[in-house]
């Protein structure tokens, strides 16, 4: 039975009230036959390009100049390739996300990229999480035949853009879970699968950044424990496997793709003690200690 019919079925008959630990313990489960591990990541979060055309006030890119469209650095193509194929040879088949604090879309190569990831590996959900500002509904087409499954677009402004705008009026409003997803609105295209993931930014929750952003206020937190490192397996541009998307200066490194693999870098003892502490709310790590898991709106 495969991975996608599993999850049809669980959506048509399991309790919206119990799905968060039912999806849970399937992944556990088919992650301690797969790999070994029951604790083994479910998704792939991949920086291509560390350029944004924005500079928002919760994201450190309105302070550190890493993010400058001048300063762009670009993921080595061998590199992107090294990375599908050997998670191809693990036969993952969880999601693979392009993101980070760059604006994806600002890459050239996004489609060849995007094709390959689903030559490799078909069963995986594809993501790409973007500001929306370059997304014009032919780019949604071509990218969306190449196997994109979800766009993650976030608007950032009090009034919805033109390009938003023209891109929009395409598509219809689909039904979706909002214990899956926490976007305000899902925008499908008739004839085309891939799903457009909208939200206002005044609508989501906010993160300081492991203490970056001091205009983010966390809120006090009802427990420590989290799960971001165990969940998924942050890359940067220069192939760097750092602690989680919330370590935006990559401040914490467990190995770099170039000379190792996911594998590897997955199973040093170093990197496994950390997720299992994080796991369990020890928090000896002082960016950790500082984020907090706390979210909440810029002031």
């Amino acid at each position: 039975m495969t991975h996608k019919l599993i999850r049809t079925i669980g959506k048509a008959f399991i309790p919206t009230s119990i799905k968060p630990l039912a999806r849970k313990l399937y992944y556990q489960i088919s992650n301690l036959v797969k790999y070994g591990d029951p604790n083994f990541f479910n998704a792939v979060d991949i920086e291509t390009i560390t350029a944004c055309n924005r500079r928002c006030a919760w994201c450190p890119n309105s302070i550190y100049d890493r993010g400058l469209i001048k300063n762009k650095k670009l993921m080595d193509e061998r590199l992107f390739s090294k990375i599908i194929d050997e998670l191809s040879e693990l036969k993952f088949s969880g999601q693979i996300r392009f993101s980070f604090y760059g604006e994806p879309l600002l890459d050239e190569r996004l489609e060849v990229f995007v094709k390959y990831v689903k030559d490799k590996l078909p069963k995986v959900d594809i993501f790409i999480f973007t500001n929306g500002d370059f997304l014009t509904l032919d780019l949604y087409k071509r990218l969306s035949k190449n196997g994109v499954d979800f766009f993650i677009m976030t608007q950032h402004d009090e009034i919805m853009s033109l390009t938003m705008k023209e891109l929009l009026k395409n598509f219809h409003k689909v039904p979706y879970s909002k214990k899956d997803f926490f976007h305000q609105y899902a925008y499908r295209l008739n004839g085309y699968d891939t799903t457009i993931l909208h939200k206002h930014i005044k609508r989501m929750k906010l993160c300081n950044r492991g203490g970056l952003l001091k205009n983010i206020k966390p809120k006090k937190r009802t427990h420590l424990k989290c799960f971001l490192p165990t969940n998924g397996v942050v890359i940067n541009h220069a192939g760097n496997v750092i602690l989680c998307c919330d370590d935006y200066l990559g401040s914490i490194k467990f190995g770099n793709l170039k000379n190792e693999s996911i594998l590897e870098i997955w199973q040093k003892e170093n990197f496994k003690k950390i997720r299992k502490e994080l796991r369990e709310g020890i928090l000896r790590l002082e960016i950790c200690k500082k984020c907090k898991g706390g979210y909440e709106k810029a002031v």
